[in-house]
């Protein structure tokens, strides 16, 4: 497995713990065992089990799955990796800061995180998608 793959997967299951937690804190305050200002907490539940979790446990596993290059040099069969963990990192950043704009109330962060996100799934995407063959070809 790719070390861009492993790093992938790690940070999902990350984001999966933080939003599981999260979802545990919205349905104690629904309960009423946690005061009521804790519903923002759905804030950071969404998009990071969404995002966080899903997606990027996605490409993770995409990016292992895929086909290799059939010529070019041996030592990265996947092609150049750096493009894809810009991509993983830029779509932590911006699940952090869609969650952060969400939990704070604060518009424009959560703006940026979202087109964070976008651009993460695009350059990941983009590092994929050429791998991506005909069945026997």
């Amino acid at each position: 497995m790719p070390v861009a793959s492993r790093i992938a997967i790690r940070l999902a299951l990350a984001w999966l713990l933080l939003g599981m937690g999260m979802g545990v804190l919205v349905v104690c305050t629904r309960a009423g065992l946690v005061p009521v200002a804790m519903t923002r907490a759905i804030a950071v539940h969404i998009p990071g089990l969404l995002f966080g979790f899903f997606a990027q446990l996605v490409l993770g596993v995409a990016h292992w799955m895929m086909p290799k290059y059939k010529r070019g040099d041996p030592r990265a069969p996947r092609g150049d990796e750096r493009p894809f963990m810009a991509g993983v990192i830029t779509l932590n950043l911006g699940v952090a800061c869609t969650a952060a704009g969400a939990l704070f109330g604060y518009p424009p962060l959560h703006r940026i995180g979202a087109v964070g996100v976008a651009l993460a799934l695009a350059l990941c995407a983009s590092r994929i998608w050429p791998r991506i063959k005909a069945f026997g070809s």
